[in-house]
C-alpha cells in the first residue's frame, strides 16, 4: 500500500501567514484527506480541504483517457473539517467517473431525527446561502453506501474493517488491510471509556502504520476535554498498547505551526522512549512522527 497525505490539518484549513512568522508549509494546511493506492486502484479517506488538491491531480492523470473510472472514498463522519473540499472534487463532475462513498448508516431513531444522511449533510453544505452549486451539479455517478461501526466489507481487493470511537456526532474509524500489510486511520478520536478504547485498539492491533488524532498537547486538553480529540501522549500510548510499527500524529490543531509540530513530534518520542524502556523496549520498535502533508510512504 502506498500512502500519501493530502490533508493532515484539523479543524480549519491553516495557511501560512509570513507578517505573524505563521508557517506551515512543512507539515501543511489542508484539512483531512489521505490516499490509500494499491494495485487495483485508489481508497481515498475523508474529504476535507486536502480532497481539492488530490482531485486536481487526478483530474490531469486522466485527461487523456476516456475509461470509466470508479473511485472510493471513506468518510469517518460529516464533520465540516471532514466534507469542505469535496464540493471542488473535479473527479466528481466528470460523468465518466462512479464515486462510491462509504459513510455511516444514520441507524438510531434519535440521530436520524436530529442527524441528516451523510448525502444530505453535503447536498445542505451546497445548497444556498452556504455554495452557489449543488450537489446534483456533480455529474459523475454518486454512489452512498452506509456501513454500520464494525462492519467488514471489500475495496478494490483492500479488506476494511470498522468500529465506533468517541467523538461527538459519531465517528468510525477504518483498519485498511492489503498483501499482509496494514495501515489504520483514527483521525477525531478521544479515548476514553473502555469500548471506544477497546475499539480503538482493535483497529489499531499490530498496524504497520496507525494515522492517529493527536490535535492536543496535555496542557490543551485540560480545558477541551469533551471535544472529541486526543493528545499526543494518548496516541503514543495506544500505538505502544496496540504493536503499531509506525505512529502518525494527525489532526493537526490550526493554531500549530511548523516549528510548534516539530516540538511536539519530539516530545512524542521522549514520552514513547520512556514508556518503552520501561517495558524493556527500544524506540527503534515505534517510529514517530507528524504527518506531512504531500509526503509519500509505502507500508
Amino acid at each position: 500500500m502506498r500512502v500519501r497525505y493530502w490533508g493532515t490539518r484539523g479543524s480549519l484549513p491553516s495557511p501560512s501567514v509570513e507578517e505573524d512568522k505563521f508557517y506551515t508549509s512543512i507539515h501543511g494546511g489542508n484539512t483531512s484527506c489521505v490516499e490509500v493506492a494499491v494495485p487495483a486502484g485508489r481508497i481515498i479517506i475523508d474529504a476535507g480541504s486536502g480532497i481539492a488538491r488530490l482531485g486536481n491531480r487526478l483530474t490531469k492523470e486522466y485527461a487523456d483517457d476516456q475509461r470509466t473510472r470508479e473511485l472510493n472514498l471513506l468518510l469517518s463522519h460529516t464533520h465540516w473539517d471532514h466534507i469542505q473540499g469535496f464540493p471542488f472534487f473535479k473527479p466528481a463532475y466528470n460523468p465518466l467517473n462512479t464515486i462510491n462513498i462509504y459513510a455511516q448508516e444514520k441507524d438510531v431513531v434519535e440521530m436520524r431525527r436530529v442527524i441528516p444522511t451523510t448525502e444530505q449533510a453535503l447536498e445542505h453544505q451546497q445548497k444556498p446561502p452556504y455554495f452557489p452549486v449543488p450537489l446534483k451539479a456533480m455529474r459523475g455517478d454518486l454512489n452512498f453506501k452506509d456501513v454500520k461501526p464494525g462492519d467488514v466489507f471489500e475495496v478494490g481487493g483492500v479488506i476494511v474493517r470498522t468500529a465506533a470511537l468517541n467523538h461527538p456526532d459519531g465517528y468510525i474509524g477504518f483498519r485498511l488491510e492489503h498483501g499482509g500489510r496494514v495501515a489504520t486511520y483514527t483521525s477525531d478520536n478521544e479515548p476514553n471509556g473502555k469500548e471506544s478504547r477497546d475499539n480503538l485498539l482493535e483497529l489499531a492491533h499490530k498496524a504497520d502504520l496507525l494515522i492517529q488524532d493527536a490535535q492536543y498537547t496535555p496542557e490543551e486538553y485540560e480545558t477541551r476535554k469533551g471535544w472529541g480529540h486526543s493528545t499526543y501522549q494518548q496516541a503514543v500510548d495506544i500505538a505502544i498498547e496496540a504493536g503499531v510499527k509506525r505512529l502518525r500524529l494527525f489532526h493537526h490543531d490550526p493554531e500549530h505551526d511548523d516549528r510548534t509540530m516539530v516540538g511536539i513530534a519530539q516530545k512524542a518520542r521522549d514520552y514513547a522512549d520512556e514508556k518503552l524502556r520501561g517495558l524493556r523496549r527500544s524506540l527503534t520498535s515505534l517510529q514517530i512522527e507528524a504527518a506531512r502533508e504531500g509526503i509519500v510512504e509505502d507500508i
